[in-house]
């Protein structure tokens, strides 16, 4: 298994990169990032990867949801590479990265393909 869609995101390993794609969450709650990382490591089946996060459609979660993305959400991550929207500057992801630190090596990007550039020293 290479692709899994879900209720809350997109996955798809592609030339050894984690493509994950987050959907519309209306209420992004502990259950629902525990519900993303458990699908995310059953299509990982234990292997670690660089993820490029697709955040175009990302809603905030709660406190408790981010807690445990920044720490349970790393697991079996080599890098990740978010990609936001070009006109936003003032995005949740800024925040996460700041305070929630999560685990491993992050940065930040408005276009895919310098995304997958910064991912590929990580394959």
């Amino acid at each position: 298994m290479n692709f899994l869609e879900t209720n809350f995101a997109v996955m798809q390993l592609r030339e050894n990169i984690l493509f994950f794609r987050y959907k519309q969450i209306p209420q992004f709650d502990l259950s629902v990032a525990k519900q993303l990382v458990a699908d995310r490591l059953r299509l990982q089946r234990e292997q670690a990867y660089p993820v490029l996060c697709d955040m175009r459609q990302y809603n905030q979660p709660d406190l408790e949801a981010r807690r445990y993305l920044a720490v349970q959400g790393s697991v079996l991550i080599r890098a990740v590479a978010y990609v936001i929207p070009p006109d936003t500057r003032n995005h949740v992801i800024y925040f996460f990265i700041r305070v929630d630190q999560p685990v491993g090596n992050a940065n930040i990007f408005t276009h895919e393909q310098e995304a997958l550039r910064y991912l590929k020293k990580y394959v």
